[in-house]
């Protein structure tokens, strides 16, 4: 490995966990391979750190692999180092990265079951050998990737690593090999599509529905200080505790990480349902006001039991809005007209009384959904507002 990358043992910057008194190493000499002891082992499995420092255009980048090394002198090491050293020459080829991430190489996690599954991945349950803690391991494939991890996504990742929120699902590891990516999240065994579905009575409780929309609101504008838009916020993608009713999002980021495009999605239909009329119409500069909106459908969902805007295609949705809403013009949404999806042929509808559309909601929720679900996305409220408002006054969570 040392003829690899020379560099390695010369960084400061590479180090061994402290609780190690020494390692053994696996170098190349013309083709073969040969080990090298350096000091003592005292424990009968070793995990071996490399921190590797990249400097490009005036940016460090940290790759940290970690590995496992059988202590016994006649074993060989994991069969994952060839994979480590495979995976560090395919991150060094490219000269695209920035920013600062993390990338933990492990051996040690357990599928358990597949929890779910997508276009672009799947989600197992999962065991970690060496704390035995339950995780959610999501796997990336990269088939059309020949350079390894995409700069999207090393960017999406890094910023999964620094956001740190009690309304975030934490992502503890990166795992990446030559065709996917393992992402390794806590692990949460439900979320709010499947408690809306078990617990009926959600919608005689106010203050839970209250407590559930406050965290995600919280979670949001956390996202959205830190310039990240989820863009795909729907029930599946939060996250519950079922012992503390606390709330995560999850889900966020990876789709342009990842290059999923925005309409492309397993599940289209359900998608839809939650997705902000500027999309729909088409919108190519659309911001952290479309999380706003998907938020405000969940709000509705939870009071009412059921979808607000059940839409089965893009114009059907729409019209879905525009019946409650009101259809749009340059009075009520400037700018509109210029969208590219606008035809100035969609019906004509006046709006709605929203609380004839939502009967269980309090007046004070009622005023701050018509404002989360207002057509003119310059004009919504942000998540942070949201929070400020009358109707969480008795309500206050931990800022």
């Amino acid at each position: 490995m040392s003829k690899l990358f020379p560099h390695l043992y010369r960084a400061p910057d590479f180090r061994l966990p402290a609780i190690t008194r020494g390692f053994w190493s696996k170098q190349r000499d013309r083709g073969s391979a040969k080990r090298e002891k350096r000091g003592e082992l005292t424990d009968s499995l070793l995990t071996v750190s490399l921190r590797i420092p990249i400097l490009v255009s005036s940016s460090s980048l940290f790759f940290v692999f970690r590995f496992q090394i059988q202590s016994r002198p006649s074993d060989h090491p994991s069969p994952s180092v060839p994979l480590l050293l495979d995976s560090v020459k395919s991150v060094l080829k490219s000269d695209h990265y920035f920013g600062f991430l993390v990338l933990w190489l492990r051996v040690n996690y357990e599928k358990v079951e597949k929890i779910g599954e997508g276009t672009y991945g799947v989600v197992y349950k999962a065991r970690d050998r060496l704390t035995n803690e339950t995780i959610a391991l999501k796997k990336i494939r990269l088939e059309n990737e020949d350079e390894g991890v995409p700069s999207t996504a090393i960017r999406e990742i890094s910023l999964l690593k620094e956001m740190q929120h009690n309304n975030i699902v934490r992502l503890q590891d990166v795992v990446h090999s030559e065709k996917r990516i393992y992402l390794v999240f806590e692990y949460l065994d439900l979320d709010l599509k499947k408690h809306m579905d078990s617990c009926p009575e959600l919608v005689k409780d106010p203050r839970l529905v209250k407590t559930y929309l406050y965290q995600i609101l919280r979670g949001i504008a956390y996202c959205h200080s830190h310039r990240v838009l989820h863009r795909d916020l729907k029930p599946q993608n939060l996250l519950i505790d079922r012992q503390t009713n606390v709330l995560k999002l999850a889900d966020f980021g990876l789709a342009r990480a990842f290059g999923i495009p925005v309409r492309t999605f397993t599940h289209e239909v359900v998608t839809l349902w939650y997705r902000a009329p500027e999309i729909l119409l088409g919108s190519r500069h659309y911001s952290t006001p479309v999380d706003v909106w998907s938020i405000g459908c969940i709000f509705a969902e939870m009071v009412n039991q059921r979808p607000l805007f059940p839409g089965d295609s893009e114009i059907d949705e729409l019209f879905k809005i525009f019946r409650v809403l009101g259809t749009p013009n340059e009075e009520t949404w400037p700018g509109v007209t210029s969208l590219p999806d606008f035809k100035s042929a969609f019906p004509k509808w006046l709006p709605k009384d929203l609380a004839a559309a939502v009967p269980n909601l309090e007046a004070t929720g009622i005023d701050l959904l018509s404002k989360m679900l207002c057509l003119d996305p310059s004009k919504r409220v942000t998540a942070r507002q949201a929070l400020e408002h009358e109707y969480f006054k008795d309500f206050r969570l931990v800022p």
